[in-house]
């Protein structure tokens, strides 16, 4: 049975950044990610407002995290965890295909999108509903589009829509909480509509998407948009379901972690977008990467 000294589980900005630290440290260290390298950056139109790139694609970020992990020889397995097992000196790590052994394990599991609380949302998800403008917005060029949301994802992703679609319905539950930056350059673009205090009450349509009903919050009036594709951006909730029996997450799924990110469980540590916080940004994930390895080595 081989223990290696550190696994971190998820691949993101945090997780690549303390794999980095971990490898230059000298310690045998091992990823996993069960989808991309990257995380939630990959599905970025596009990135200000971190250090070094006045402007960059989330993708071509994610590309080189990937490319540093390579030049550090940090192995990456494609495998899901899906469960954590504490032992005296080590911990046991179950995947869709195989159990691993660490000393320590960083937790960088980051978050998932929330969705819209509609009865037929599975029957249009991938047939009008979709949770990434840069992936799917080039089906909908020249249509009618929406976005749903009110933060800087929405808005960003609702600029690059903009650029391509006959028409975006930006439809904001209360007011729009971004950066004036951004919605400034929103309100540019001829083709925006914004509904604040409407939500999506219904949708509609044989097979694909084909139009939805919204309704103001306050006064009940119904609006019916021909709208083909819906994009959903109203928050994240951490990817920690499968650690609800190691007693470490609050109430609403989050990682409680001590000021040097360590849970109640000696070695078991967590960065990130998963972890209970007050700013969920790429630069104080990559810092919370970074700071990890500093306290695990101690």
């Amino acid at each position: 049975m081989t223990i290696r000294d550190l696994i971190i589980i998820g691949a993101g900005p945090g997780g690549v950044t303390s794999a980095i630290y971990a490898k230059r440290a000298g310690l045998d260290v091992l990823v996993f990610e069960k989808y991309v390298i990257g995380g939630q950056v990959v599905n970025a139109f596009e990135i200000e407002n971190y250090p070094g790139f006045s402007k960059i694609n989330g993708f071509d970020l994610a590309l080189l995290f990937q490319n540093q992990l390579k030049d550090n020889d940090i192995k990456v397995i494609n495998e899901e965890v899906i469960k954590i097992e504490p032992n005296d000196n080590y911990f046991k790590i179950i995947t869709n295909n195989n159990e691993y052994f660490s000393k320590k394990v960083i937790l960088a599991l980051g978050s998932k999108h929330k969705t819209l609380t509609l009865s037929n949302l599975e029957k249009y998800e991938g047939h009008g509903i979709s949770y990434c403008a840069t992936c799917d917005g080039a089906f909908y060029k020249d249509k009618n589009v929406a976005i749903v949301g009110a933060g800087n994802s929405a808005i960003s992703e609702a600029i690059y829509l903009a650029k391509i679609a006959k028409s975006l319905n930006l439809i904001v539950r209360s007011k729009i909480k971004a950066e004036q930056s951004l919605v400034k350059e929103l309100l540019s673009f001829k083709n925006v509509n914004i509904f604040e205090g409407y939500e999506i009450t219904k949708l509609d349509g044989d097979i694909n998407l084909s139009n939805i009903t919204i309704t103001n919050k306050v006064t009940k009036d119904e609006k019916i948009l021909e709208i083909e594709g819906v994009f959903v951006y109203i928050g994240l909730i951490p990817s920690t379901k499968f650690l609800l029996d190691l007693g470490i997450t609050d109430e609403n799924g989050y990682i409680i972690t001590d000021n040097h990110f360590e849970t109640k469980i000696k070695g078991l540590y967590a960065i990130g977008d998963c972890i209970k916080k007050d700013l969920r940004q790429i630069v104080n994930s990559t810092s919370d990467g970074a700071m990890v390895i500093h306290y695990l080595k101690d």
